[in-house]
């Protein structure tokens, strides 16, 4: 321990000499490095190759599906009896799109359905 020279109003004041540093071992260092700095670098690469994956695959941002609907509601301007279905399940169709083909049928008349002849019925589209 050193002493300074004391001054004409100071007393005299013991002055440290510096340490030498403790050495850290290798241990530590990768210990920090494992707690604080890998985990940023895990997520970050992480996370830009599943931005380089989501590109190459061509991943749109919607998806198409098909709706099934419990019940759908047909109807006819006449009465008659169902010849011909034009539409197959799941099929999309339009307003105004020909579905069936029904023979008419008057049920005032029985008769006279029968008696017709196909040439001369007028099958309307539904």
């Amino acid at each position: 321990m050193k002493h300074e020279p004391a001054t004409d109003s100071s007393p005299r004041v013991p002055v440290m000499e510096p340490l030498p540093p403790i050495p850290t071992p290798l241990s530590q260092y990768w210990r920090e490095f494992r707690v604080r700095i890998l985990p940023v670098l895990v997520f970050g690469l992480v996370t830009a190759a599943a931005v380089v994956i989501w590109r190459q695959a061509g991943i749109s941002g919607y998806l198409a599906g098909v709706a099934e609907g419990v019940r759908s509601t047909v109807t006819s301007p006449q009465m008659g009896i169902l010849q011909q279905l034009n539409v197959r399940p799941y099929q999309v169709v339009q307003v105004g799109d020909p579905i069936a083909v029904v023979m008419p049928r008057d049920p005032a008349n029985p008769a006279v359905t029968l008696a017709l002849t196909p040439s001369r019925t007028s099958s309307p589209s539904v």
